[in-house]
């Protein structure tokens, strides 16, 4: 669709003005992530268009990113940020030299197929997703796309809290992106947006790991991750769990880029990536309060380089929120505009001691997730023996400051969820049946990419001793 193509060529210049070619960015998680970063330029835009007195909005719209496309462009090429390398090919020299990599390579592509014929045959059959995509997205896309009049309707607080009218706008304001351009509701424009971020997580997981780990490593984190169920039907059902597992995963990548290289553009990149989570889903402002403790104890506590501490988090935490301060922005802006209660603060908030004195409500959450992550057609236990094996293999001796910084962050989402899970007003048993599968999906795959980031001699071993 030409608007994506617009944004995304939009965000293909803004990464490059961030992040120059020549600098620690490969090309396929340049591209994946210059996509997201142009949906989220456009989705400010076109949320400060909804908010503005104009009128014509489709045109106004096309008009402004024009212009931003022109610009951005001019100015990556003025500074000669942008510089055609080919890509490498050691990736699939590896491949071909080894064996087990040859094996492991088949099953990526066989899982990478079977996946793409489960997205499609599910598009074909269910065009409008599931009951979240139906009521939530797609919904509030459909009311802001049919008039400014139907903004009351969209955000009304008489809607019921399966609406989750509190939720941001990153989601509809894409799909709205979509049918603007279009001129017309269609369903290519969402189904286009979560094939996007499915395969984006992947590729992004893939490549940041190759970069760091190598082949091996990449292959192992792209079979494991496609060796869980949840992933394939998350996309498939274009819920916005799978955007909020990309930006999860996209904020945490340069976090470890930035401890290797030391390159602030690494921050910027952290800090869009990050605050795009919490314009995505209420879920994200936890990932957004854990990333921002998490990596403030780094920076204070673990990172002991001679210089001042506070003045060096300082410098950091400038440029983490100079890529997150548009985004936060944004969700400031929406939830002052629409003070709309969620079912958490809007329903059964007096009852807040009772749940959480209640022991039973920690025995069902606990139990109902054991269940969840061991269980075959969800969470398979054949990707935790792989990671398994691998820590069995030998850690690499790394600096805490690279170890533990995805942990605490992923634990801190962990709990922050668990909280909610206690608090909720509404059927617990329900709740977690429905919704805990990908709650735990949203860490999976930057937990994935930091574990196998910890493990270089085994992998290193690994694939040595099978080239002989």
């Amino acid at each position: 669709m030409i608007g994506y193509l617009v944004s995304a060529a939009i965000g293909f210049f803004v990464l490059h003005l961030i992040v120059p070619e020549k600098e620690g960015m490969g090309p396929l998680t340049r591209l994946w992530c210059s996509i997201a970063a142009g949906f989220g330029v456009a989705s400010l835009i076109l949320f400060a268009l909804l908010l503005s007195p104009i009128q014509d909005v489709r045109m106004a719209l096309i008009i402004i990113e024009s212009t931003v496309l022109v610009c951005t462009g001019a100015a990556a090429l003025a500074l000669r940020r942008i510089h055609w390398k080919a890509p490498a090919m050691d990736f699939f020299r590896d491949i071909v030299k080894d064996r087990f990599a040859l094996v492991l390579a088949a099953c990526l592509c066989f899982g990478l197929i079977a996946s793409l014929i489960y997205f499609f045959m599910y598009a074909q059959v269910g065009p409008h997703g599931g009951w979240d995509t139906i009521t939530i997205w797609n919904f509030r896309a459909r009311g802001l796309f049919r008039g400014r009049d139907m903004l009351s309707h969209v955000f009304s607080p008489l809607l019921t809290f399966d609406h989750h009218a509190d939720y941001p706008l990153f989601i509809p304001l894409t799909v709205l992106h979509g049918w603007l351009y279009a001129g017309k509701e269609t369903f290519i424009a969402p189904i286009t947006v979560s094939f996007i971020f499915t395969y984006g997580t992947l590729a992004v997981l893939m490549e940041s790991i190759y970069r760091h780990r190598g082949t091996m490593g990449a292959l192992i984190g792209g079979c494991t991750l496609l060796g869980i169920q949840v992933f394939h039907h998350t996309g498939a059902i274009q819920y916005a769990d799978m955007p909020l597992a990309f930006f999860y995963l996209a904020a945490v990548v340069p976090v470890y880029d930035f401890m290797s290289s030391g390159k602030r553009s690494s921050l910027i990149l952290a800090g869009i990536f990050t605050a795009m989570a919490a314009w995505t889903k209420n879920e994200g402002l936890s990932f957004l309060a854990a990333a921002a403790l998490a990596w403030g104890v780094h920076s204070l506590f673990l990172f002991r380089d001679g210089k001042r501490p506070l003045l060096r988090f300082l410098r950091e935490a400038f440029f983490f929120m100079l890529g997150a301060l548009p985004f936060v922005t944004a969700i400031a802006v929406f939830k002052k505009t629409f003070p709309i209660a969620n079912d958490i603060v809007g329903n059964g908030g007096t009852k807040f001691i009772g749940y959480i004195t209640d022991i039973g409500r920690y025995r069902m959450i606990g139990g109902l997730f054991t269940g969840y992550f061991f269980q075959t057609r969800l969470y398979t236990i054949i990707p935790v023996m792989i990671i398994v094996l691998l820590c069995a293999l030998g850690l690499r001796k790394r600096s805490p400051r690279e170890k533990m910084y995805a942990l605490p962050v992923a634990l801190m989402v962990a709990a922050a969820y668990f909280f909610i899970y206690l608090i909720t007003p509404n059927d617990l048993k329900w709740q977690v049946k429905f919704s805990l599968d990908r709650l735990i999906f949203h860490f999976y795959p930057f937990v994935l990419f930091a574990i196998l980031f910890s493990l270089g001699d085994g992998l290193e071993h690994l694939q040595g001793t099978r080239s002989r």
